[in-house]
């Protein structure tokens, strides 16, 4: 995205420093970095980004092969004919290259290494986009009958196909026929494995043909069934045993290719035909419900973890195809259209059952402390951690400049240092009722620049702590509190509902409003970094840069938005929080606001 264009829910590397640099914010959930391309086997099916587009969106039904070319252009084989797919826009292809498609139903589509595409249409024929021109062969070209189902290239740059009436391979311009042992009835998947070899699979088993070898060979003779294959992340072959429902890596044993042992193979669901990986290690199944993904492939067991994706779930009638594109999403064809999971670079990370009101502060390492507003106070880095000794209804959690962690709750207060378990601080109002009774939640904590430690209680007030004693301080009807925070020189700022924000400076006081710049109403956010502090609230954003005050008034973020957290990146970038979501404003675009 160009600079200077506001950006909702954006992809980009500064996600990845939001929670660790400062998070106590995001009170819908609590997000953590995730990878950036393969999709990471540990976020579930049902957390990934899953987008579907189907007739009403332009998608064409019965997507039977994809293929991704080096333009970044998703193709997709129909039964109703080829079209290219641009993220936006379906469009039918009929021509390329100034040639008519010689046929309007595709069965096969793979774009090679050296940038062409292939395409298979049904009752024969092939055509090679390259080079800026259309290659159509046929049978006068050598080209074995019937459908073409599926194209490999080898290692050496050949091209391979396999037909429903045979195998053969492209070389000076005329299709070669190599012989399956035979085997007359290849189908389903063609493909060449990390160490060169060219495999295929037949209506009586599957079969290899070995870098630098002259012919085909059998692979394991209990492979029956036209017994589908799919491509490991390590390079290995993976094949389905229809028969016995076995799956696993296919390794060579002796002087043939046999599938490995039965502790390296998997159940295979009795609905399942169909398998692809991805290059995160998930191994994806067409079954009869829909799709499975399983993660973890080893054991002798479908692992717990599996999980699956049918109707329920927005898939669109049955699935025939599988591509994983450069940028790690995965898509699947569908009878009813088009399918795209997306990892995101944030991700839930769950903090059980009763995650609500989640607070967050930077821990060290990396780690961020949590609490929830039933689940108490948890230490998440690498795993989630509980923390004794917290209490239920955790309701504020603040980290200040000292890098001491505050908790408040509607009844306590506790303060970690990073040394020891938390210790419980007395509050200002410990003795006034029995514990339990104590209703009064922390809105917000900060310390102003002398180290005191100012703290406002619902329906109490707001206090002062100053050498381990508290001091009330003033204030009238309507100076309520609904933020606290530090400007860049650890300056206090006070934001409340209803009269603009404050900021303290020993003695020195400073009032913002209508009248110097502020109109944003009920302020619900204080960001200090260098010299400009950010204010969030009721009706928008305003920035202090250190001389002046001033109300924002950004492309794509109206005045009815109600930010509740604030980060600005080392490169200037703005990111936003509020309830609809995260966003994202370009540095050039607030300092021309």
């Amino acid at each position: 995205m160009a600079a200077g264009r506001t950006q909702r829910n954006s992809r980009h590397p500064a996600a990845r420093r939001l929670l660790t640099t400062v998070a106590r914010w995001l009170l819908a959930g609590l997000l953590l970095p995730a990878a950036a391309h393969a999709i990471d086997t540990s976020v579930r099916l049902s957390e990934l980004k899953h987008t579907v587009w189907r007739g009403d969106s332009g998608a064409p039904a019965n997507i039977v092969a994809l293929a991704q070319t080096a333009d970044g252009f998703l193709w997709l084989g129909t039964g109703g004919g080829l079209y290219r797919f641009d993220g936006v826009r379906f469009e039918r292809i009929t021509a390329l290259a100034g040639q008519a498609l010689p046929a309007a139903s595709i069965t096969a589509l793979h774009a090679t290494r050296s940038g062409e595409l292939m395409i298979g249409y049904r009752f024969g024929g092939v055509s090679v986009l390259g080079d800026g021109r259309l290659r159509h062969y046929g049978p006068a070209d050598g080209l074995p009958p019937g459908n073409p189902w599926a194209f490999v290239q080898g290692a050496d740059g050949t091209l391979w196909a396999a037909f429903t009436d045979g195998v053969a391979r492209l070389q000076a311009g005329r299709w070669q026929a190599a012989p399956l042992d035979g085997e007359v009835l290849p189908y389903r998947t063609m493909l060449r494995d990390g160490e060169g070899n060219v495999w295929v699979t037949a209506k009586t088993g599957a079969f290899v043909l070995p870098r630098g070898a002259a012919a085909f060979e059998r692979a394991d003779t209990r492979l029956r069934r036209f017994p589908s294959l799919s491509l490991a992340p390590d390079g290995r072959v993976w094949a389905a045993d229809f028969e016995r429902l076995r799956i696993g890596p296919l390794q060579h044993l002796g002087s043939a290719f046999r599938l490995a042992p039965a502790a390296q193979q998997l159940a295979l669901p009795r609905s399942a035909d169909l398998h692809w990986f991805d290059s995160g290690g998930g191994l994806w199944l067409r079954t009869g419900d829909g799709v499975a993904r399983i993660v973890g492939a080893s054991g002798p067991q479908v692992p717990p973890s599996a999980e699956t994706l049918g109707p329920a779930q927005g898939l669109s009638g049955e699935v025939y195809s599988f591509l994983e594109d450069r940028e790690g999403n995965v898509w699947l064809g569908s009878a009813g259209g088009l399918h795209r999971f997306t990892q995101s670079h944030v991700r839930r990370v769950d903090l059980g059952a009763n995650a609500g009101g989640v607070g967050v502060a930077a821990a060290t390492g990396g780690a961020v402390w949590a609490t929830t507003e039933a689940g108490g106070l948890f230490h998440v880095g690498t795993g989630v951690r509980p923390i004794p000794g917290i209490a239920l209804h955790a309701s504020h959690l603040h980290r200040d400049r000292d890098g001491l962690v505050w908790i408040g709750s509607r009844n306590a207060l506790w303060m970690i240092d990073g040394r020891r378990p938390p210790v419980e601080i007395a509050r200002p109002d410990v003795g006034e009722d029995p514990r339990s009774a104590v209703f009064a939640p922390i809105h917000a904590l900060a310390k102003d620049r002398s180290g005191a430690l100012w703290m406002h209680l619902v329906a109490k007030g707001t206090y002062r702590r100053v050498g381990g004693h508290w001091q009330r301080v003033p204030a009238g009807p309507h100076d309520r509190i609904m933020a606290m925070g530090n400007d860049g020189d650890g300056r206090l700022w006070l934001g409340y509902i209803e009269r603009g924000a404050r900021r303290i400076d020993g003695d020195e006081v400073l009032d913002f409003g209508p009248g110097n710049g502020l109109d944003i109403g009920a302020v619900y956010a204080v960001y200090g970094r260098g010299p400009r502090t950010w204010l969030g609230g009721q009706r928008g954003l305003a920035l202090h840069d250190g001389t002046a005050m001033k109300t924002l008034a950004l492309r794509g973020l109206d005045e009815t938005r109600v930010i509740t957290g604030i980060v600005e990146t080392a490169a200037g970038e703005l990111w936003l929080h509020a309830a609809d979501g995260l966003t994202r404003i370009a540095a050039a675009e607030w300092r021309h606001a």
